[in-house]
């Protein structure tokens, strides 16, 4: 069977009757050799967006989605359902979203409204024709520059949308392309118009480098033209903060965090974890200096809280949802318990995999990437217990349990006990007890479960 060929080609294969030209990121991806899930289609005609989804959906009936309406600048949108076949190829669609629009004035207008150059493209798929209208698109895509427009002000781009400027890094650092200098050049001019910006905005342009894993370059970028204390602020003053002395050489505490989302895995959760893993550094050394006699557990423990409400309050305000936010939450507050993994106990493993649950991994993943970014006073690597505890857990999985052998009700009515929160004391108290078992070689069983809760319930009477 014939491979699969791109949406893009599907649509241009296509013969419409009305002025529909593929404009924008698509084209430019096709070029980088890239699959684009999103297509711009823009229209010029009165009624040929309606035109335009009506031919669609008559072509590829059910394998495409109804055209629905979104934004107050109404775009119309159409998802295809799945793969398709058409005149004998078959086309990889499944999931690809067009968004079609009506064109405010001429073709050359719209082009000019754009951000870049390297979007600029347009396909006309009447005429069948690619066409750059500015005149820079092809070659700063082929030279790997980011441009504005031609004889338009860089600094007016960026003062019609302050998103662009946040774009214009997602850009840089997802396709490796530079900065041209006209553009390089307004930026810290503009770097304050992000205070002007949805929080909604700046969290989807997080969420895009995020999931390519990108987001180290991305900060880097930022501070670099002096933006990022205008959304991250928080990030941004780690700079200068001194590592911890118990565990860090070299480097700011900045330097390091930068290094542990490189190392981390690719997507949002992963990746907003290691950026704000050490955001509490900065307030945890304010309280205890490191000439400070605290010892590195009680700075260690108020590191992490503080981490974990500061995280919190930082994916509230950029509008993530609370999924994300207790998932990034949750990694922080605990990013420093596998530090110690090389000597814990076998309960200690347990109980580590049933508070973190099903970030047991990702909080391992988090501690291998501080590892692997952190050096100790000789500028050597610190030891990495990580491989060791994950060969454990992966040995233990399955008797590791969130919930003990003996539910609540099995308990009440075996014991003949009310309900309330002495109950939640018995089951934590039963759960430690089955690691105690395991560790010891014993298989725990409902009967010696209740002979354990039994023993322990007589000593707690007077």
């Amino acid at each position: 069977m014939q491979g699969k060929l791109s949406t893009l080609q599907l649509l241009k294969s296509l013969h419409f009757n009305e002025s529909v030209y593929i404009v924008g990121g698509a084209l430019r991806d096709n070029i980088l050799g890239l699959e684009s899930k999103d297509i711009d289609l823009l229209c010029f005609s009165s009624g040929s967006i309606t035109n335009v989804t009506k031919q669609l959906k008559q072509l590829f009936k059910d394998k495409i989605s109804s055209p629905f309406t979104v934004g107050a600048h109404p775009i119309t949108k159409m998802r295809f359902k799945e793969d398709v076949e058409f005149k004998g190829s078959f086309y990889h669609c499944k999931n690809v979203e067009l968004d079609i629009g009506q064109a405010k004035g001429s073709l050359i207008e719209d082009i000019r409204r754009r951000d870049f150059t390297i979007n600029m493209l347009a396909f006309d798929l009447v005429g069948k024709e690619l066409l750059d209208l500015s005149g820079l698109a092809l070659k700063n895509i082929q030279n790997k520059t980011l441009n504005t427009f031609p004889n338009v002000s860089s600094e007016n781009v960026f003062k019609e949308d302050p998103i662009r400027i946040l774009r214009l890094f997602r850009f840089s650092c997802i396709y490796d392309f530079s900065i041209a200098p006209k553009v390089e050049k307004v930026l810290t001019s503009c770097s304050r118009l992000l205070k002007e910006v949805s929080p909604e905005r700046i969290r989807t342009e997080l969420e895009k480098v995020c999931i390519v894993g990108k987001l180290s370059q991305f900060i880097d970028l930022a501070d670099r033209y002096y933006t990022l204390k205008y959304f991250l602020p928080e990030v941004s003053s780690l700079k200068g903060v001194e590592q911890d002395v118990y565990y860090h050489s070299e480097g700011d505490v900045f330097t390091h965090t930068l290094m542990v989302v490189k190392n981390s895995p690719k997507g949002v959760i992963p990746q907003l974890a290691a950026l704000f893993h050490d955001v509490g550094k900065p307030q945890t050394q304010e309280f205890f200096p490191n000439e400070g006699g605290a010892s590195p557990r009680i700075r260690f423990l108020r590191h992490e809280l503080i981490g974990a409400e500061l995280s919190e309050n930082i994916l509230k305000r950029l509008r993530f949802d609370n999924r994300t936010t207790i998932k990034v939450r949750t990694l922080v507050k605990n990013h420093l318990r596998p530090l110690s993994a090389e000597k814990w106990s076998l309960k200690a493993v347990r109980k580590f995999c049933r508070d973190l649950g099903e970030e047991t991994n990702a909080c391992l993943d988090l501690a291998e990437a501080d590892i692997l970014s952190s050096f100790n006073k000789d500028g050597q690597l610190r030891n990495n217990p990580i491989p060791k505890i994950r060969k454990e857990i992966k040995k233990q999985q399955s008797t590791i349990k969130l919930s003990p052998i003996l539910s609540g009700k099995e308990i009440i009515e075996a014991l003949v006990l009310n309900e309330g929160p002495r109950i939640g004391e018995i089951k934590k108290k039963l759960l430690e007890w089955e690691d105690e078992q395991i560790s010891l070689g014993k298989t725990p069983t409902k009967q010696s479960a209740l002979t354990f809760i039994k023993d322990y319930l007589s000593k707690l009477r007077p």
